[in-house]
């Protein structure tokens, strides 16, 4: 302590200050603990939710081999199930070959049973094909997703069991990713603007379960107009994705709050693109608030 400091205080400040760290330190280290222990749980169950599965495709294996007829439609649902697990659990090669198996699976399926499984084949087709670009081959993903919506088309059109207008457009939209992925952003424009044909037709049927999936679509369609220089084109989808986003967030505003935070920060790099720096600004804005929001209740 300086003679200067002496009957001032100044020392006595400094050690409540430091005290006062220590205890912020303490609480940190604590939160940090505890999140690493969250995190750590998660990932025990992670884990033993994976040897389940692993042990489930095992068991429907031997099945398989006892009797294929029955065996081979489980034993593909499993395999389906762990490459989703495994993806999931950030393993993108462990994934993959259980993905590669389910859809052989279910491609000897229909070819024995011609009419039968091609629903399930379209799903595990478009899953392969996320599987394929999550190892970073985005090319040699794009034909597995194309086959998800030829096989669902097929069945839409021809209104056979198995038909699910929500999956084609669903497998539309993850066709769109894989060809902009692959650099065919050029390509990828018209299937997400089919998809978002298709869900705004679900949508006067049935607006609470296809306005959510409307409101991402077109999110997802503003980027793609982006990506070929659209730029009207992008403000115009972002601005109804925003818009859409507002009605459900006046809803439900703790489960679409990050959404519509997303479709305005979307939007502001559209606006901005466009030479309107002052609205993409405000939109910006409006997107931080909107994460403040959420930051406090969930911090």
């Amino acid at each position: 302590m300086s003679y200067e400091d002496r009957g001032t205080g100044a020392d006595d400040e400094a050690r409540g200050a430091g005290a006062g760290d220590d205890v912020r330190r303490e609480d940190v280290a604590a939160d940090a603990s505890g999140r690493a222990e969250a995190e750590e749980a998660r990932a025990e169950e992670a884990r033993a939710e994976e040897a389940r599965a692993e042990e489930e495709v095992s068991s429907l294996r031997a099945a398989a081999e006892r009797d294929p007829d029955t065996g081979l439609p489980a034993l593909a649902g499993a395999l389906h199930r762990l490459s989703n697990l495994l993806s999931a659990a950030g393993n993108p090669t462990g994934a993959l070959p259980p993905a590669k198996e389910a859809a052989r699976i279910y491609a000897e399926l229909g070819m024995r049973h011609p009419g039968d499984f091609q629903a399930e084949l379209a799903l595990a087709m478009g899953a392969l094909g996320d599987r394929v670009a999550d190892t970073g081959d985005r090319a040699s993903a794009v034909p597995f997703a194309k086959q998800s919506v030829r096989l669902q088309r097929e069945l839409v059109e021809e209104e056979r069991p198995g038909a699910s207008v929500p999956a084609l457009a669903a497998y539309l939209l993850n066709y769109a990713t894989r060809l902009a992925g692959a650099g065919e952003a050029v390509e990828a424009v018209p299937r997400a603007e089919e998809a978002v044909g298709l869900l705004r037709g679900l949508v006067e049927e049935d607006p609470e379960a296809f306005l959510p999936r409307l409101a991402a679509a077109l999110h997802a369609l503003g980027h793609h107009r982006a990506a070929v220089s659209d730029t009207s084109g992008a403000i115009e989808a972002a601005q109804e994705a925003r818009s859409r986003f507002r009605a459900l967030v006046a809803q439900r505003p703790d489960a679409f709050r990050p959404e519509l935070a997303a479709a305005l920060d979307g939007l502001a790099g559209h606006l901005d693109r466009s030479g309107d720096p002052g609205a993409g600004l405000r939109a910006a804005e409006e997107a931080v608030a909107l994460c403040r929001e959420s930051a406090a209740q969930r911090p």
